[in-house]
């Protein structure tokens, strides 16, 4: 699996293409995900927001996406039944979802939340905060081998990624006590925007890398200035979501907008 994607980094860096390759198929990638779940989450939250209105309450998860080959790929046998998200799923689906992630994991260093997740919620059917955990808990096991391939192929910056470990520590504090406190459509529309500054900023990375001109300086700038400044714009985002959250929980009154985007007691 990641040994495809480390392999397949190799092959591109030999022939010299490797930046366009891995920037090409990422912003494809991005490009996709985020529209996608980005319609599915905004259906999800005008139908809680229905439901509100009249006066029904707001569930945790609204699914409202219906893909084609869903009901087909959960029949395969053998079929097993996982508990506690209430889904019974081919075994083939799981174990396919986890092959085609972990060869963009080791190609293009994602995998995570921005494949195996909308994978789990839009293919397998598990809610959102329960696709969250499971996939923190496979990353650990999946990243080392790529961690310990892109290292030996010296692919790493190590001390750069040490400085990202200290802040991801507290900011991964943050973002799981954050699921306590939200729905699954909040969670859906932070990956939404995660994803879609990623696609814009490869889409930035990449012209710089195509024009070689004059422009070239410019367009690195406005990656940057997206990939960064899209950081902060997220983090914000989940901090004020587990605000409303907490103010919503402690009987306070918030925007009639965020009743369908927090949880309440």
């Amino acid at each position: 699996m990641r040994k495809w994607g480390c392999g397949l980094v190799n092959w591109l860096k030999e022939r010299g293409a490797a930046d366009e390759g891995i920037l090409a198929a990422s912003l494809l990638l991005t490009a996709f995900i985020a529209i996608y779940t980005g319609w599915e989450t905004r259906r999800a939250k005008r139908h809680i927001d229905g439901l509100v209105s009249a006066g029904l309450g707001s569930p945790r998860e609204v699914l409202t996406s219906n893909a084609a080959l869903r009901e087909w790929m959960l029949k395969l046998p053998p079929v097993i039944y996982l508990p506690h998200s209430r889904v019974r799923v081919s075994l083939w689906t799981l174990v396919g979802i986890g092959f085609f992630a972990g060869v963009l994991s080791g190609f293009i260093g994602v995998g995570g939340g921005f494949v195996m997740g909308p994978a789990l919620i839009y293919l397998v059917g598990i809610p959102s905060h329960i696709t969250v955990g499971t996939d923190l808990l496979q990353i650990i096991f999946t990243a080392s081998y790529g961690t310990v391939r892109h290292t030996m192929s010296g692919n790493v910056l190590i001390f750069a990624s040490f400085l990202i470990l200290l802040g991801a520590s507290l900011g991964t504090q943050i973002g799981a006590l954050a699921t306590r406190y939200v729905s699954g459509p909040a969670v859906r529309f932070v990956l939404t925007l995660a994803v879609g500054l990623a696609a814009l900023g490869t889409a930035f990375e990449l012209a710089s890398v195509l024009s070689g001109g004059g422009a070239a300086g410019l367009l690195e700038k406005a990656a940057r200035v997206t990939l960064f400044g899209g950081l902060g714009v997220v983090a914000l985002s989940i901090s004020g979501l587990l605000v409303l959250g907490v103010m919503r929980q402690r009987g306070r009154r918030i925007p009639n907008w965020a009743l369908s985007l927090v949880v309440g007691r």
